[in-house]
């Protein structure tokens, strides 16, 4: 299989240096020639990089560059017939053919978005195998019965206390709760590596549970969303919002970190021929295109609230981690089944209709064009009810 996406990146690559190279000396149509050019150098280097990993394989990768490269072969005809000594008119007008290379440029970067779409699937599924052979995410505080009570107290510490628990109503085990947590993604990265370390001197990690109420998830996001307003107002963009660089302070209060890529905008939009990101979270227009704006950082903040409304699903019907958060939201949006995934012990009425105004907060923030995304300010404004929800659309959703 992995031979397959290999030729297939190889083949991708030749057939955009062949546009490259047409698209320099087109005589008509110039400007879409050379919109289809820088697309297709964006699309042949992100491969290129990719091929150097593991996730390169798998039947729906090889089907998603199979299609890719059909597309790009498509476009590198329509781009040699803008060449100076091929008449225009011979397969299109004009203006049909401006409209037909528009129309392959979309096309491009849809086939794109659907191949990597296909890689970060294939690259969950490979790290949900790796953490089930280790520890897993304990299904309920319920489980650990009342180990909170001060007569299960066995031990204290200045960052955590450790409790007597029943597992299960048969295992007895100890619980370590964090009384700080230093940022949203430090309790996934402390199971991760502590679940590797098997030993018979070295305590057996069994799960985690990290535990975040909906007073505490709503103050949150609007915390993130108004830093990220005030950060467009000077003109800076974050580029790598995601949990993980939001931290909590004792108060639950969040502080956006790490400020490593920030850029700021010169002009209203900027282009960057570098690939700079979470994948998980990146805005596919930049990613395909490399067009920057203020609408990037929206994106990345959708796909943040989409996928911590996913984490505090407490339902006991399980979820399927390897869905994309931004296609689980809006299969979720479309079924209306949000009420079913939250345990009502956790959430009332009146905060399960904030987490369904959320939902399509996060929708509208993740749209795949850049001018249909709302702006920071917006989203103040839709988090707090003053500003009426446009219905997100049904475009294919890929993050």
């Amino acid at each position: 299989m992995a031979d397959i996406a290999f030729s297939s990146v190889e083949k991708i690559v030749k057939i955009g240096l062949k546009i490259k190279e047409a698209a320099d000396t087109v005589r008509r149509n110039e400007e879409e020639c050379q919109e289809i050019q820088k697309v297709v150098v964006r699309v042949s280097a992100i491969l290129s990089q990719l091929q150097q990993t593991k996730m390169m394989k798998g039947p729906a990768v090889d089907g998603a560059l199979i299609g890719l490269e059909e597309t790009l072969d498509r476009a590198l005809k329509l781009v040699v017939e803008c060449q100076e000594g091929h008449i225009v008119g011979r397969f299109f007008t004009a203006g049909g053919m401006s409209k037909e290379l528009r129309r392959v440029q979309d096309d491009i970067s849809q086939k794109m978005m659907l191949a990597l779409f296909a890689i970060n699937v294939q690259a969950t599924i490979i790290l949900t195998n790796i953490q089930s052979d280790g520890a897993h995410r304990l299904p309920s505080q319920q489980q650990a019965l009342a180990y909170q009570m001060a007569e299960n107290v066995i031990g204290k510490g200045g960052f955590s206390n450790v409790y007597k628990g029943v597992l299960n109503e048969e295992l007895v085990v100890a619980i370590k709760k964090f009384i700080i947590e230093d940022d949203l993604g430090s309790m996934d990265f402390i199971c991760y590596n502590w679940q590797k370390l098997q030993h018979k001197n070295i305590v057996k990690f069994l799960g985690y549970e990290f535990q975040l109420d909906c007073s505490s998830f709503f103050r949150i996001i609007k915390g993130i969303a108004q830093a990220l307003h005030f950060l467009h107002e000077q003109r800076i963009i974050h580029r790598d919002v995601k949990p993980t660089n939001v931290l909590l302070d004792n108060d639950m209060n969040p502080k956006l970190a790490d400020f490593g890529i920030a850029t700021v905008l010169q002009e209203t939009e900027e282009w960057d021929t570098r690939v700079i990101g979470d994948i998980n979270y990146i805005d596919p227009v930049y990613m395909t295109t490399g067009r920057l704006s203020t609408k990037s950082d929206v994106y990345n903040f959708g796909v943040t609230l989409l996928k911590t409304v996913r984490g505090m699903c407490r339902s006991k019907q399980p979820l399927d981690d390897t869905t994309p958060p931004v296609k689980w939201a809006w299969e979720v949006h479309q079924d209306g089944q949000l009420k079913d995934l939250f345990d009502p012990s956790f959430c009332d009425e009146s905060q399960l209709k904030e987490m369904k105004r959320f939902l399509v907060i996060g929708l509208l923030c993740t749209e795949y064009e850049q001018h249909d995304r709302p702006t920071m300010w917006d989203v103040l404004e839709m988090l707090d009810g003053k500003k009426e929800m446009p219905a997100p659309t049904e475009r294919i959703r890929f993050t």
